[in-house]
């Protein structure tokens, strides 16, 4: 039957038989309060009646009396510890014999000793300040049938004297007692015990010896051994196949329902009831020996589906759910046996649970409903989790980071229901942002002891961090992870092409963090670490303010330290850094990059030789028009900056003919250039905008460190353009030698421009052109000039104005179809006629519905109208755009071309101009 089975079938069937032959039967060691109040009447030999609680002169008065405890026995002075023999006792009132029956049942349970037992009074024991015991194993049989010891602790004002017992590695510390209270703490034979330090006060004890029938069999500690056995190597069988990877499926940790219903969610082993307590124990005593862990787990089950409304009346059978639509099967919170959470909100395979179908016979459902009709139903079971050694590591990865299947909202459904709020705990419904980053921490943490396991999730961890789509961890938490226990493998992964999107709040978090690592560590963060996310900014704006954010730091009194102490070095190094990667990180370079990487290269101050070659490999690596405006600004910051420097103008010359033959080529071509209108506008809300006018901002699509819009600063102005030409005529006192072939340039890629780059970049740059170089004493009767002047506006002319309307050519004459009738005929005449625009002609209904279908017909641009005047009524067209209006259209493009070309150029127009063209250019403008 378990061949037909397969393997993890088998393996789950017979795990789940062994824990289901854990039953309650007792512990080696046990402590209880005792419910009912022992009789009065307990005589001492000597001292009389003693009245409890205990006050400070009975204890002196019994210390008196006492006998020392033999030497030997504990590891303090003996006049710290007192007793007398079970002789000087006496039980006066005879009710103590019906206390110690129950007393007896009760201490028979805790055994798991299923036959009566007696108690035998051995002596009192009173343990002063200071008195302790050395671990020790009774083996000797005070009276025949002994298996066993009871410690019943009398009411007395004192701290401490609690008794460690411990068996076969397991240890438990029990016999917490004050002085309002009797307690007990039992223990079989066989089992070490030994006293705690009396911190304060005195406590006093009854010894008893328990013991069975002589004739019956001695109970023993290693009965309940046997019922571990099937457990243990079930466990040891499952262990042992998954190390050896043998057969394949091996599952990778198991669920165990707890039997049990609970009205509340148990959150620590202490709320589990008796036969859920004993079953988690009998595993957890097993980890002791065997390498796996055991955890706590809030199962849920939810079932989505439409509502079915009905006839009656009633509101819950109008809201009960018609069908199933969807399941979804989650861990709501995995805590440790001491209550810590470590995840949440992960998917639950029930794949692997024990039980085949863990909700089956669970009770009614929590119910919630959705303003869309639809019904929500969530089951709830507590479960304990098996995961060995070999796979935990990797499966707390995943439920550190994974989320459970089609997830949007983790508490939408239940945010109002407050039986479901009852149910589980309320701290799983209003997390903070940071709450899967703390629970990740406390994952590590609880690892540290299983250092392989550790390590094991962070590997696994960087993954994850890449495969998959919606992980419940941020960038921002893989790196605090990867921060805090130095795996840069992870750190590489996380930090990998965040493109800005890392907020700053990371490095204040981080910056506090190394405050508290050795030299060698934060050495190591500082120098390598940290540039690492500094340099994969997109914006040099946001690197640069990091690097003076964190040298600041690093300069405060409270942060020094002899291994970092030049964080001037510290900041050129990362500087450099990022302007050597700035091209591979920036898509899309702004102005404000350009001119922040000159002044970022000067201020390096390396030799000008290493600059220049800085500066021209930068540029190199933005061969794309939309970098224009960035290489114009480094352009014109280059010229600022190496004026103010002193840089030899030789030197600066050379720099500008290398970079003159790089600023075009096939791919950063003039037309593409970036304009106001090539760029998409957006509202912060990522709404479409118009373009802001002249002088205006918008907020447009933001990072979450940048507050302006990283579009804007592609678009190339017609200022910046003037001001490199200006630039490249102050280089030389001869034109020719950059400026002129600069326009020479945009002039023989005039053709290509369009009608709205003309308009808005290079018309604008033209007429701010010629008045700057005419200040500087240019000469504008050069062909330089002249060219660029008048391919300007053939230019405009061509892609603004067009050629002159002409019936035929560029005005296609509207035609009906060759219809015979003389009415189409005449139509036909009329729609020829340029200088006609109305068309009237009686005719009865049906001839002039056939023009009307014949105007719809060929889409004949006209309006018609009935006159309903006399017989028959007249039909009326009128054409919509006349050969006259585009004649009149276009001379009023041409006037508004001509006029502004006459008016910003008005005293340079003959100059730039051939004699011809000034003359129709000033024609038109003075008789319009």
């Amino acid at each position: 039957m378990e061949d037909s089975l397969g393997y993890g079938a088998a393996l789950k069937r017979g795990l789940a038989q062994a824990i289901e032959d854990i039953h309650p039967t007792g512990s080696f060691a046990a402590w209880g309060a005792l419910r009912d109040t022992p009789p009065p009447g307990l005589n001492v030999d000597g001292v009389g009646n003693i009245s409890v609680p205990l006050s400070g002169e009975q204890i002196q008065l019994l210390i008196e009396k006492a006998y020392q405890e033999r030497p030997g026995l504990s590891s303090t002075p003996c006049d710290k510890i007192f007793e007398f023999p079970a002789a000087q006792l006496e039980l006066c009132d005879p009710d103590w014999q019906t206390h110690l029956l129950q007393l007896a049942k009760t201490v028979a349970t805790k055994l798991g000793v299923d036959k009566p037992i007696q108690l035998n009074l051995e002596k009192m024991i009173i343990y002063g300040e200071g008195a302790t015991t050395a671990p020790r194993i009774d083996h000797t049989e005070g009276i025949p049938g002994m298996f066993g010891t009871l410690t019943m602790c009398l009411p007395s004002a004192h701290t401490g004297g609690e008794y460690v017992l411990k068996r076969n590695g397991e240890s438990k510390t029990l016999g917490r007692s004050d002085a309002n209270h009797w307690s007990f703490v039992c223990w079989y034979s066989g089992v070490s015990h030994e006293l705690l330090p009396v911190r304060s006060g005195h406590r006093c004890a009854l010894i008893y010896q328990l013991a069975t029938s002589p004739d019956h069999p001695r109970p023993s500690a290693d009965i309940l051994d046997l019922q571990k056995l099937l457990l243990r190597t079930s466990l040891k069988n499952w262990l042992r196949d998954l190390a050896n990877n043998y057969p394949r499926d091996v599952p990778s940790h198991l669920y165990h329902a707890l039997e049990a219903k609970y009205s509340k969610a148990p959150t620590s082993t202490k709320e589990l009831k008796v036969q859920d307590f004993t079953r988690m124990r009998a595993l957890q005593d097993l980890t002791h020996d065997l390498p796996f862990s055991i955890f706590m787990a809030l199962l849920q089950k939810e079932e989505k589906g439409p509502i079915r409304y009905t006839d009656c009346g009633s509101v819950d059978s109008q809201n009960e759910m018609e069908q199933v639509a969807e399941t979804l099967y989650t861990v709501k919170a995995l805590r440790t046996l001491d209550r810590t959470v470590i995840s949440r909100d992960f998917k639950f395979d029930s794949s692997f649970c024990l039980a085949q179908n863990p909700f089956q016979y669970m009770p009614n459902p929590s119910k919630t409903w959705t303003e869309d009709d639809e019904a929500i139903y969530q089951y709830h079971r507590a479960a304990l989790v098996i995961v060995p050694h070999e796979r935990l590591g990797t499966w707390m990865a995943r439920c550190a980071t994974e989320s459970p299947e089609d997830t949007d909202n983790k508490s939408d459904y239940l945010g109002n229901n407050d039986d479901v709020c009852g149910y589980l705990c309320a701290d799983l419904w209003h997390l903070s942002k940071d709450q899967y980053f703390n629970d990740c921490h406390s994952a590590l943490s609880y690892l540290s002891s299983i250092p392989s396991a550790q390590k094991t999730m962070l590997n696994t961890m960087c993954i994850l961090c890449i495969s998959i789509r919606h992980p419940k961890l941020e960038r921002i938490d893989f790196l605090k992870v990867a921060f805090q226990y130095s795996h840069y493998a992870l750190f590489q992964t996380a930090a990998f092409g965040h493109r800005g999107g890392l907020p700053f709040e990371f490095f204040d978090w981080a910056m506090h963090h190394l405050q508290g690592l050795p030299d060698e560590l934060r050495a190591e963060k500082y120098h390598v670490w940290i540039p690492l996310l500094i340099q994969s900014y997109p914006s040099m704006n946001e690197s640069l303010k990091l690097i003076s954010d964190i040298s600041n730091f690093r300069r405060d009194p409270a942060d020094s330290n002899s291994v970092l102490s030049s964080p001037e070095i510290w900041a050129q190094d990362v500087t450099r850094r990022c302007i050597t990667n700035f091209p591979a990180i920036a898509k899309k370079p702004t102005v404000s990059d350009g001119e922040l990487i000159v002044n970022s290269i000067f201020d390096l101050r390396e030799p000008w030789p290493e600059s220049a070659e800085l500066i021209v490999s930068v540029i190199d690596r933005f061969p794309q028009a939309h970098a224009l405006a960035f290489v114009f600004a480094m352009l014109l910051q280059l010229h600022i900056r190496a004026k103010s420097e002193g840089v030899p103008i030789g030197a600066i010359q050379e720099l500008y003919r290398t970079l003159s033959r790089r600023l075009f080529n096939h791919r950063r071509r003039l037309c593409d250039i970036i304009t106001t209108k090539k760029v998409v506008w957006r509202t912060g809300w990522g709404r479409v905008v118009f373009p802001p006018p002249p002088g205006q901002s918008i907020a447009c699509n933001k990072g979450p460190n940048d507050k302006t819009s990283a579009d804007s600063g592609l678009i190339v102005h017609p200022e910046a353009l003037v001001q490199h030409a200006c630039n490249l005529n102050d280089l030389s006192m001869d034109p020719a030698d950059f400026l002129e072939p600069f326009l020479e340039e945009i002039s023989a890629r005039c053709s290509t421009f369009s009608g709205e780059d003309m308009a808005q970049l290079w018309m604008p740059f033209l007429y701010q052109l010629i008045p700057a170089l005419n200040s500087r004493s240019v000469y504008l009767n050069k062909p330089a000039y002249q060219r660029l002047a008048s391919r300007f506006l053939e230019q405009m002319e061509q892609t603004m104005i067009g050629t002159r309307p002409q019936v035929g050519l560029n005005f296609p004459a509207a035609r009906v179809s060759k219809c015979p009738c003389p009415e189409c005929e005449d139509l036909n005449c009329f729609l020829l006629k340029s200088d006609a625009s109305v068309y009237q002609i009686a005719l009865p209904k049906k001839r002039r519905d056939h023009l009307v279908g014949q105007l719809a017909t060929w889409r004949i641009p006209c309006d018609h109208r009935t006159l309903e005047i006399g017989r028959p009524h007249a039909l009326v067209i009128t054409k919509k755009r006349g050969f006259m209006d585009e004649v009149v259209e276009w001379k009023g493009r041409r006037y508004e071309l001509y006029s502004s070309f006459s008016e910003h150029l008005h005293h340079h127009l003959h100059i730039l101009l051939a004699p011809e063209m000034y003359n129709y250019v000033r024609r038109v403008v003075l008789q319009p």
